[in-house]
């Protein structure tokens, strides 16, 4: 579509789609929680999920030559060690089970962050959430499960659960 082309970075996606069809979309709260719960989330978070997500059968990876690349990529451009990365899960576990368990009393609506609805809170962490998805031993406590389902039910997103590894 006009102006779609060379958009790589999920926001920017969104930012298109927001203004494509005229949606509103509050912005960021500002929530401090949340920002704190999300960079504790990603200094484990990662590690799980790059050996993992490449695995998943889903069009990003139907083809062996984009997991390649991106396996590459982290490799060479971010110095990201699979194998030290899938030998260290039992630890890794841990800590992302354990920093799960602080995102359900931040969860104050039934499908979103927030009471009031829906926001840019909502499209920033439920990717995150997704992606752990697909690591078998991540433990979602109850009102996390239930926010994740309610929200992703409304898309034609894969379940990445039913292949987690």
């Amino acid at each position: 579509a006009e102006g779609a082309r060379g958009m790589s970075e999920s926001l920017e996606i969104c930012s298109y789609l927001i203004a494509k069809h005229g949606l509103v979309v509050p912005c960021d709260s500002g929530r401090g929680d949340l920002a704190a719960f999300r960079v504790e989330l990603r200094k484990v978070a990662g590690q799980l999920t790059k050996p993992r997500l490449i695995k998943m059968p889903v069009k990003d990876w139907a083809d062996a030559r984009d997991a390649a690349y991106a396996k590459w990529k982290y490799t060479t451009k971010f110095d990201f060690d699979y194998e030290a990365a899938q030998a260290a899960t039992p630890e890794l576990l841990m800590k992302v089970n354990e920093v799960l368990q602080e995102l359900a009393p931040m969860i104050h609506g039934t499908d979103s962050m927030n009471a009031w609805g829906w926001g840019m809170d909502d499209i920033l962490i439920l990717p995150e959430l997704r992606m752990l998805m697909c690591v078998k031993g991540v433990v979602f406590p109850e009102k996390v499960a239930s926010y994740i389902d309610a929200s992703l039910k409304k898309t034609m997103l894969y379940d990445y659960s039913k292949d987690a590894c």
